[in-house]
C-alpha cells in the first residue's frame, strides 16, 4: 500500500524551490501548515511504472525535394492495424503536417533502397549517410492548411479570401516531392 508523504510548505527551503506562488497552488493548509502527496503512477513496492514507447512503430526516410534543392525527413509510424501516418515539415511555412492513410494514399517500404539514396547522401555528413540508404515512400496529392499570419483573424470569410492559408500543395513520387 502506498505512504502518504508530507512536505511542510512553510518551510523556506521547500518555498525556494517551488517559486513564488501566486496562484496560490502551493500555499500551506491554514490549519497545520502541510499539504498530502501520494504516489499515483506505477506498482511502488515493486518499483516498477508503466511504460508507453511512442516510437515504436516510427521510421525515418528522407525524400529529395529537387525544386528547392532541399532534403526533408519524415516519420512514418506504421502500426499494425492501423493505416500508416506520416509527419513531416512543409516546405513553404515550416508547420508540423500529418499525412494519415485514411485519407492519402500512402506506399510505404521500409526495407527497400531508397531510390533517390544518391542524391540525398551526398548531402549528409558521412555519420549520418546510413539514413538515406533505406525506406521506399509515394504518397498522393496533399495540402497544408496552416495559416501564415497568425495575428489575422480566421472566422471571417475574408481571411480566407485574402490567402491567409499555406496551401502547398505536392505530392511524393518514389522519395522525390513534386508541387501538384
Amino acid at each position: 500500500m502506498a505512504q502518504n508523504l508530507e512536505i511542510d510548505l512553510r518551510d523556506p527551503r521547500v518555498q525556494s524551490l517551488l517559486g513564488q506562488d501566486e496562484g496560490g497552488i502551493v500555499a500551506p493548509d491554514a490549519a497545520n501548515g502541510k499539504r498530502t502527496l501520494m504516489h499515483l503512477a506505477g506498482d511502488e513496492e515493486e518499483g516498477l511504472q508503466s511504460k508507453l514507447n511512442l516510437d515504436t512503430g516510427k521510421s525515418l526516410v528522407a525524400v529529395w525535394y529537387p525544386r528547392h534543392e532541399l532534403l526533408l525527413e519524415l516519420d512514418v509510424f506504421l502500426v499494425p492495424g492501423a493505416p500508416p501516418t506520416v509527419h513531416a515539415i512543409c516546405p513553404r511555412c515550416r508547420h508540423h503536417l500529418t499525412i494519415s492513410g485514411l485519407r492519402k494514399k500512402i506506399a510505404w517500404d521500409p526495407h527497400a533502397e531508397n531510390p533517390m539514396r544518391r542524391e540525398i547522401a551526398s548531402r549528409l555528413p558521412p555519420h549520418h549517410q546510413a539514413r538515406a540508404l533505406r525506406g521506399k515512400i509515394s504518397i498522393e496529392p496533399f495540402e497544408c492548411t496552416w495559416e501564415l499570419n497568425t495575428d489575422q483573424a480566421v472566422s471571417s470569410d475574408s481571411t480566407i479570401g485574402k490567402g491567409n492559408l499555406c496551401r502547398w500543395r505536392g505530392a511524393i513520387d518514389d522519395n522525390v516531392v513534386k508541387e501538384v
